[in-house]
């Protein structure tokens, strides 16, 4: 096996452990010895430790993402359609790993992962404007529509992680306020009523 499907196997043995020990040097730990690798060799192929896992695991994530993505009939649907469905997808790919993220939240919260944090977060709104509309805007433009993505994409991953009305329905709706306020502002920015 090469390095890239060791460190898959062993972040798969990590996800089971997660939800229950959060993420720790221990976990990966654990994660190796469910996987049959030697601890020490699993820390190496992990330079950045934890956080190197953590950030594999979210990769993932977004792989995921762009496969339902890829999915839409976007040339149907109009952009703040094809946003909603990319924040709602990106939740609907983490349920089946819904306590990991709970436990994921406070590792991430911590000052000195904010650079984690960050990157995991941008990586994803990129990614959704992206797909969704192949944006390949380079101005302001490009950081406005991400910086206002990750704003409602984390409050409605918040909403997500408390909802328990039927098929996620209020979170859809929480989602569609949020991108219908967010367009109020671009309108009132704009000068447009």
């Amino acid at each position: 096996m090469n390095d890239n499907t060791l460190k898959l196997t062993l972040l798969q043995e990590a996800v089971k452990l997660v939800p229950f020990d959060g993420w720790s040097a221990d976990t990966v730990k654990k994660a190796a010895a469910s996987a049959g690798l030697n601890p020490a060799y699993a820390q190496m192929m992990f330079i950045g430790g934890v956080d190197e896992l953590v950030d594999l695991f979210f990769i993932n994530q977004d792989e995921l993402l762009k496969q339902e993505i890829a999915k839409l009939p976007l040339s149907d649907m109009r952009v703040r359609d094809r946003i909603a469905e990319g924040i709602w997808l990106r939740l609907k790919v983490n349920e089946p790993h819904k306590l990991l993220i709970k436990k994921t939240l406070p590792y991430l919260a911590m000052p000195w992962r904010w650079p984690l944090k960050t990157k995991i977060l941008w990586r994803c709104v990129d990614l959704i404007w992206y797909e969704a509309g192949k944006d390949s805007s380079v101005d302001y433009n490009y950081y406005t529509k991400r910086t206002l993505l990750a704003g409602v994409f984390s409050t409605s991953l918040m909403y997500w992680l408390s909802d328990n009305s039927a098929e996620y329905k209020d979170t859809k709706s929480f989602i569609a306020r949020r991108i219908d306020d967010i367009l109020q502002v671009a309108k009132v920015v704009s000068g447009r009523k």
